[in-house]
């Protein structure tokens, strides 16, 4: 039985007029809120003996023929002399004169009509919508009075006008239920294996597992996740296709493009999220209606854009600019918009992993699922969606810029900073790393943690008392009313947000503030940039358990003088494992794939698949390596042992690596990626080459045009040499086709720098899944990762034939060996091996097999 939430219902039926009200003041955090709700109880609690909070209250409904239940919880509740109920609605505003929200009233009405249904004695209901200051001071109250034969007749009406909406999406999703169940594969066969590949997700979704799925790359993992996937979409369902890059959303799009076959009349809808600022046409990001023609009266212009959109199945980024400019609507909120009723969302992992601007129109629906890309970078990126960081430069520019009522706060946290600072650098043991900022220290005391929470969450109220005290000053508060006011409409929150009360997440997206918003007008900008930071501090110990954080410290000493100075601080979570399975959890199925995801043992202990005692967390978790389409032969790999690619060698290594590049281009002239792991030593090598024509490499401050005019430019070359750096978008994203490439060196095994962070990595991992772990998870997973994500640009298809040069002492290890794909067959080689070799591999034909 499906729960709706009267909020929720009330929001998505009543929302109405400028996307963001310039009048409304700050938005509202959750733990302010419940703090204001429980103020205002506590005193009705007191003077009302009648009075009660947080009544629960449940209803059958009957939509689209099944059994539901509409529930939520009366803020307030009272009775009259006569024992008729008042129903209490709260709203926390900073506003200091709140206009009535038409959603807001509905929210009570609604509970007003579930009472009159549940108890047929009530012959009227009273409504108080509420509103109050963080403080739990009454700012408005609108009052109305409404009968029972009133009451159940607006909750009448607007549950069938919600039934007439889910109808609409339940007979277009019918449709496309039908046409997925006739949907043809787009190619007139399957690679090899990728028959047996899309069997597996097509198993695991209709069967709702957490499927950790690695194919090799260039063996059609996209069309084989999206073909199967679609054909098992249940009724309801919705998939986020998941990716780190713009180009994977491009390839999910491509794939998407090649399935409807140019068809707009097919019932599929697949709309691509992209972040504000880069869809925003504005010169300056300013969300307010008074300055935005996209806001202003958002929400009685974005019914025709949602309609026009409609007529396009792929809404990609260019088809929702284009229309969002042409009904004059934000386009980042009409694809959010579009997203809700959407059958595929595709975007980045932020809109479902990172708490600080995950979507929470689409939490806990629980007919949502996951396809998630490019895995073997999903726990790295958690880990830096759930680190907080602060830094002396924000304090600094705070204190400047703040009015004096701030000081004393911001001062107070500069001090416990600063004497944390002290305390963490002198204590033995500490484990200080030197840094480019200073010196490096974990917080390893739990009262020293306590300290730096408590100087946080004191700055936080004192910001909040300032912006109460202008909102105080700003003029008089509005007198009771009786009836509602139409007259003034501002945004409500969309469809199914998040329940309120102090376990709620942080706002959707679409609401969050950005620092140059009039909303936050009364505390300098530098002064917000520092709250946000603390907020995210406040926000962090909610996301991950205290063993799955650790708090570190730089800081400045200066030489001569007994001086320690705070630099920055930052909540570094070293384990999202656990958070990354509960989000996962909340979604019915779920698959994880990428070309690079040895050992699977590893990835799923840090996506939280697997207990600390190493057992699976459910029968309905998989792990499966794809049979790879390329045979060995394809492939000639040989670890070339004697050139010495350490930090202090590479100057000397840089003659050799040129001379391999020619010994390359001398056995088979062609076009061949040389991949690097820093900028730094990838320029050395260029310097060296400067002479030599055919060389191109990479730059750190390429922007799109340019690293497409850089790649045209190489594949119009009949013999070149692209030098690019390992972990960026040339070795992780781009698909150069089939028999594009005639060899990928890679330099270096590229194992991050040791540090302090990884270094905790290692220790926590290595107690809690066994000595050995965390070695493998802080240091050489990344590393090997992008070793064989950059040798993933060269066998694209059944024919395609190359070399790859592994450069490094250590990929002759056998240690090594697990993390290789399958069709790899090493050769350990001196580079006066190399020519003889390559001959060999060169001379002799791919063997003749069926495909």
């Amino acid at each position: 039985m499906e729960a709706i939430a009267v909020r929720d219902l009330a929001a998505f039926v009543f929302r109405a007029g400028d996307l963001y009200s310039s009048g409304e003041g700050g938005r509202v955090e959750a733990w302010e809120g419940t703090a204001a709700h429980t103020a205002l109880q506590q005193q009705r609690s007191a003077a009302d003996q009648h009075y009660r909070k947080e009544v629960a209250i449940k209803l059958p409904i009957t939509l689209l023929g099944d059994e539901s239940v509409l529930q939520g919880r009366i803020d307030g509740l009272t009775r009259k002399p006569d024992k008729q109920p008042v129903v209490e609605e709260y709203k926390t505003s900073r506003s200091s004169s709140p206009a009535l929200r038409p959603a807001d009233e509905a929210q009570a009405w609604l509970y007003a009509g579930m009472l009159c249904s549940v108890d047929p004695s009530v012959a009227t209901v009273t409504t108080r919508t509420i509103y109050i200051d963080p403080q739990g001071v009454e700012l408005a109250t609108y009052e109305h009075a409404l009968t029972a034969d009133q009451a159940v007749s607006f909750l009448a009406f607007v549950l069938t006008s919600f039934n007439s909406y889910l109808q609409r999406l339940n007979k277009r999703h019918r449709q496309r239920q039908q046409w997925a169940a006739d949907l043809s594969f787009p190619y007139p066969s399957y690679r090899k294996n990728q028959r047996a590949m899309a069997g597996q997700v097509y198993s695991s979704v209709v069967e709702a597992q957490n499927l950790l799925l690695e194919a090799v790359t260039g063996s059609g993992k996209t069309m084989g996740i999206l073909y199967p996937a679609i054909k098992a979409q249940g009724l309801n369902e919705q998939f986020f296709f998941l990716t780190s890059r713009t180009r994977g959303a491009d390839a999910a799009l491509d794939a998407l493009e090649q399935l409807i076959a140019k068809d707009c009349l097919v019932p599929l809808r697949a709309v691509q999220i992209t972040a504000k600022e880069k869809t925003c046409p504005l010169e300056q990001m300013t969300c307010d209606p008074a300055l935005c023609p996209n806001a202003a009266d958002y929400y009685s212009k974005v019914p025709k854009a949602l309609s026009a959109l409609d007529q396009h199945p792929l809404a990609g980024r260019s088809v929702i600019e284009s229309i969002a400019a042409e009904h004059a609507v934000c386009p980042f909120e009409l694809s959010l918009d579009s997203a809700t009723t959407a059958d595929i969302i595709i975007g980045d992992y932020n809109y479902v992993f990172d708490p600080n601007v995950r979507l929470q129109r689409f939490v806990h629906q629980g007919h949502q699922s996951l396809l998630i890309d490019e895995a073997h970078q999903l726990s790295h990126r958690v880990n830096d969606m759930l680190t907080v960081t602060l830094t002396a430069d924000q304090l600094n520019q705070a204190l400047a810029a703040s009015r004096h009522d701030l000081r004393p706060a911001l001062q107070a946290l500069q001090a416990a900073l600063n004497r944390t600072s002290k305390s963490v650098l002198s204590r033995e043991g500490a484990g200080v790393k030197p840094s480019q900022q200073g010196y490096l220290t974990c917080v390893q005391s739990n009262e020293e943690s306590k300290i730096l929470d408590r100087a946080m969450l004191e700055f936080l109220q004192a910001c909040e008392a300032a912006m109460s005290d202008a909102k105080q000053s700003a003029g008089p508060q509005t007198p009771v009313t009786s009836g509602p006011d139409y007259e003034t409409q501002a945004a409500t929150q969309p469809l199914f947000p998040p329940a309120a009360g102090p376990e709620a997440a942080a706002a959707d997206v679409s609401s969050d503030p950005s620092p140059g918003s009039s909303d936050h007008n009364r505390l300098p900008e530098e002064a917000l940039e520092l709250y946000f930071a603390a907020l995210a501090w406040h926000r962090s110990d909610k996301w991950t358990d205290n063993n799955q954080h650790r708090d570190l410290v730089t800081v400045q000493q200066y030489r001569g003088r007994a001086r320690v100075k705070f630099h920055s601080i930052r909540r570094q979570c070293i384990d999202s494992s656990h958070y990354c399975a509960q989000i996962m959890s909340d979604h019915r199925a779920v698959v994880r794939f990428s070309g690079t995801l040895s050992p699977l043992s590893l990835f799923q202990r840090v996506h939280g698949q697997v207990s600390s005692k190493g057992d699976d967390r459910a029968e309905a978790n998989k792990a499966v390596r794809a049979q790879t389409p390329f045979h060995p032969e394809q492939l000639g790999v040989f670890a070339i042992t004697d050139i010495d690619t350490f930090y202090q060698q590479r100057q000397r290594s840089l003659p050799a690596l040129h001379a391999l590049l020619k010994t390359l281009q001398e056995a088979r002239p062609g076009r061949y990626l040389v991949a690097m792991p820093s900028y730094e030593y990838l320029t050395q090598l260029g310097e060296y080459a400067d002479a030599d024509e055919w060389f191109l490499q990479q730059t750190r401050s390429m922007d799109d045009a340019e690293q497409l005019a850089l790649l045209k430019k190489f594949q119009s070359a009949d013999q070149a040499v692209l030098g690019i750096v390992m972990g960026g978008v040339f070795s992780e994203s781009v698909d150069l086709g089939a028999g594009a490439l005639s060899g990928v060196v890679v330099v270096s095994l590229g194992l991050p720098p040791r540090d302090l962070a990884k270094d905790l990595i290692q220790q926590h991992f290595d107690d809690v899944h066994g000595a050995g772990w965390g070695r493998h998870i802080a240091y050489l997973q990344p590393a090997l990762s992008r070793t064989v994500q950059a040798a993933g640009r060269l066998i694209r298809g059944p024919r395609d034939r190359g070399v790859l040069c592994l450069v490094d002492p250590r990929f002759g290890s056998t240690a090594l060996q697990n993390y290789y794909p399958e069709h790899w067959r090493v050769q350990v080689t001196a580079t006066n091996q190399l020519s003889t070799r390559l001959k060999t591999f060169w001379s002799h034909d791919l063997p003749k097999r069926g495909d």
